[in-house]
């Protein structure tokens, strides 16, 4: 049928490639997907071919799972030409067969899904490539001086056995005695160990290594009761040490006095451990829509969400125009953190503007999350007098000397 409308001139197909290669039906397995100029023509012969096709063929097709989407045309347009063929609208980007669809391809996020397919492979190759793959990695990991290692390494001693930390696959991570000899995590720290969902976990499952070294992967039954925050601080600093991933910024946001709840968010904002939409599809949870909740404008990720965002860089200027201060926004939270970690005014403590970004960053949090789960609007006076309010508190609390009045 598609065919003989082609043929008919009664659809235009998407011309694809330099060639001007013509295509406008892909099919596979039970899917069907429609290719062709974004014009109310096409829409029309669509909704022809599959009321003929149910005509004939006696089926049903299954418009409540269909959807309709257009690159170049207004919402208004897309909208109009979805509620014509009884489809859903269907939101850029998205997923098919594994892949992200419309993101932009240099990204790391578009590939994960791939790369996630190899692993599979793998796990079914023969005995023989695995042995080469892991003759790689050793090479890999325990390569080079001892000041170009890729992690930290140690030693663990058990049942009068010396183990290196390097041989993660037989550690464990929780029950082993592996950063000091006297007592193991789950025995340090019992409460953390007993929500753990990797209480049987080798050092080897409980992070992955990318292009910043070694990384944590912790994953907890529930979430963390208040009175378990304090602890689970200490468990984070232990870990990065162990990990070899103290940093500057880490060894500053520890030191800063603020709530203990809030500095576990700064931290997995830094991270990048916070429940935004990139992270979540990472974990291949299925996300309807990506974009910010802010400005639809731009995919949900901790760059766009707390620093780049056009609703959200006005806050940022005026902060830097208190401190006379002028240049591009990092491109990352964490650089954003030490940005403002680094400064030093006349007059002004730095740790004040370290309360500044940890206070606006937070009521970013705070905002997102009732935007989209209490459809709370947008308000950029109310976001700010709360990151005020929050900064004053802690000033008054953390600060003997501090005595204006917030109204002053």
């Amino acid at each position: 049928m598609m065919r003989e409308a082609v043929s008919n001139q009664c659809f235009t197909s998407f011309l694809v490639g330099s060639n001007k290669v013509p295509i406008d039906v892909l099919q596979y397995a039970d899917d069907t997907i429609f290719f062709g100029e974004t014009s109310m023509a096409n829409v029309k012969t669509v909704k022809v071919i599959l009321r003929s096709f149910e005509l004939v063929s006696g089926l049903r097709i299954n418009f409540a799972k269909s959807k309709f989407g257009a690159i170049g045309q207004s919402e208004e347009w897309c909208l109009h030409a979805a509620n014509y063929l009884s489809y859903a609208l269907l939101q850029f980007p998205f997923c098919y067969l594994g892949i992200l669809i419309g993101a932009n391809p240099k990204r790391k996020v578009v590939w994960d899904p791939i790369l996630r397919k190899f692993e599979d492979r793998l796990n079914r190759a023969p005995k023989a490539v695995i042995n080469r793959l892991s003759a790689i990695q050793r090479q890999f990991l325990w390569g080079g001086n001892q000041e170009g290692k890729k992690i930290a390494w140690g030693v663990v001693i058990q049942n009068n056995m010396r183990w290196k930390v390097g041989d993660r696959e037989k550690i464990r991570f929780w029950k082993d005695k592996w950063i000091n000899q006297q007592e193991s995590l789950a025995e340090r720290y019992p409460r953390l160990f007993i929500i753990s969902s990797q209480q049987n976990h080798t050092i080897r499952q409980m992070g992955i290594h990318n292009d910043k070294g070694w990384e944590w992967k912790f994953s907890w039954r529930r979430l963390l009761f208040d009175n378990e925050i304090d602890t689970t601080i200490n468990f984070l600093r232990e870990e990065e040490i162990a990990g070899g991933q103290k940093e500057d910024w880490s060894m500053e946001l520890w030191k800063t006095k603020i709530p203990s709840k809030i500095a576990v968010f700064a931290w997995r904002l830094c991270r990048g451990r916070l429940p935004i939409k990139e992270n979540l599809h990472k974990r291949h949870m299925q996300i309807n829509n990506m974009l910010c909740p802010f400005y639809s404008g731009a995919m949900e990720d901790e760059s766009h969400l707390f620093i780049h965002c056009i609703k959200i860089q006005p806050i940022w200027w005026e902060l830097m125009s208190w401190m006379n201060i002028k240049g591009a926004f990092p491109f990352s939270p964490k650089q954003h953190f030490m940005q403002h970690s680094s400064i030093q005014i006349e007059g002004l403590r730095a740790k004040r503007w370290r309360y500044w970004w940890l206070a606006v960053t937070w009521s970013i949090w705070k905002l997102r999350n009732r935007i989209l789960f209490a459809n709370a609007e947008f308000d950029t006076n109310r976001l700010f007098e709360d990151a005020i309010f929050i900064v004053w508190t802690w000033l008054r609390q953390f600060e003997k000397d501090f005595t204006v009045h917030y109204n002053q």
